[in-house]
């Protein structure tokens, strides 16, 4: 069991050479105190640009380690959709789940308020294996922006007293919002990250305090505990076109123009669906080239050549496959398969 991984605690523990053990927690855990703001940043200073991160109560943090996994609680009302949209402006959605590139800009907004919870956590983690830009969609995909509009002004209607806040509430919404949104479910299938991708927690409390809130001026111990099996991630997929429910072809060539437009992509290039994105996950080719590769910094898959066409399933795995294998900061593990050959053993001969 790694120290990421949930169990029953024991009462008794016995520690064989706890000089070595001793060793071993420290080089893993540090401890920290000063004010969050300044915590914050020497988070965000260590990690290179490298990673993400989520902050979160301790009761999620137990949730996501007991689970292994980035999911809701059974006990919060989320629905199952893959608007985007929908998901920036009410954060409803099971299927999302929601990190920040810099904890810089998390600062900043917390800092626009006077308090702050006693007790949480802030994870770094790798890149998703499958993710959203959404400000990058709203961008380069107003449209989807512009439906959803329309559905909750005929859904709630104009004079509702929970009227929707139109357009513009939504493009401000959306505009004011740096997050990267992971794809936990393509389908039924689990896609989100690992606890292998967790390369620390950040336990943030303030010892000796009752109340659930305190100052933001106020001193914050920060204990480190970083993940001794965590692994950069090979490769993630962004999702430039995620219109899930129907393929709308002349939407899809406008998406790849303004992409090419804004050089999110190369001129000869064109973005991957959500449709594509499931049949990746359905393959398992992430976790088999993570498990056959290592590399220091995530590449991002946000694009692949125009000439394959849409949903040809092969044709994208191979292009995976040979960009990986193509990458200098990429090096092969050693396989731990035997390799079986057609000559036989050299067993000893017998007088």
């Amino acid at each position: 069991m790694n120290a990421f991984e949930g169990g029953a605690p024991s009462s008794v523990i016995k520690i064989p050479n706890i000089s070595k053990t001793f060793k071993s927690i420290e080089k893993m855990l540090t401890v920290k105190e000063d004010q969050f703001p300044k915590i914050a940043a020497s988070i965000e200073s260590g990690s290179k640009g490298r990673y993400i991160y989520r902050g979160m109560s301790m009761k999620e943090l137990r949730h996501i380690l007991s689970h292994k996994e980035f999911i809701c609680p059974a006990g919060l009302k989320k629905q199952h959709h893959y608007n985007i949209a929908e998901h920036v402006v009410i954060n409803n959605n099971s299927k999302f789940i929601s990190f920040t590139p810099s904890l810089a800009l998390g600062v900043r907004y917390a800092s626009t308020g006077t308090v702050i919870p006693t007790s949480g956590a802030i994870l770094e983690t790798n890149l998703p294996p499958f993710f959203i830009n959404s400000k990058e969609i709203l961008a380069t995909h107003p449209e989807l922006y512009q439906r959803y509009q329309k559905r909750q002004e005929r859904d709630k209607g104009l004079n509702d007293a929970v009227a929707f806040m139109g357009t513009d509430g939504v493009v401000e919404t959306t505009l004011g919002n740096s997050e990267i949104t992971m794809i936990n479910k393509l389908g039924k299938i689990y896609v989100g990250l690992g606890m292998h991708d967790i390369r620390a927690a950040h336990i943030l409390t303030v010892p000796g305090k009752m109340l659930h809130w305190i100052s933001i001026k106020t001193p914050v111990h920060e204990t480190c505990i970083e993940n001794p099996e965590f692994k950069p991630r090979v490769c993630s997929v962004k999702v430039g076109f995620t219109e899930n429910d129907n393929f709308l072809e002349e939407e899809f060539e406008l998406v790849n123009q303004r992409n090419r437009e804004m050089e999110l992509i190369p001129p000869d290039a064109r973005v991957i669906t959500m449709h594509e994105a499931k049949y990746i996950a359905q393959s398992g080719l992430l976790d088999l080239l993570n498990d056959m590769f290592d590399i220091d910094e995530t590449h991002i898959f946000s694009h692949v050549p125009s000439s394959i066409p849409i949903n040809d399933k092969e044709a994208l795995m191979e292009h995976m496959v040979k960009t990986i294998q193509s990458l200098s900061n990429v090096t092969k593990r050693e396989s731990r398969v035997e390799e079986i050959t057609d000559e036989p053993s050299q067993s000893p001969k017998t007088q």
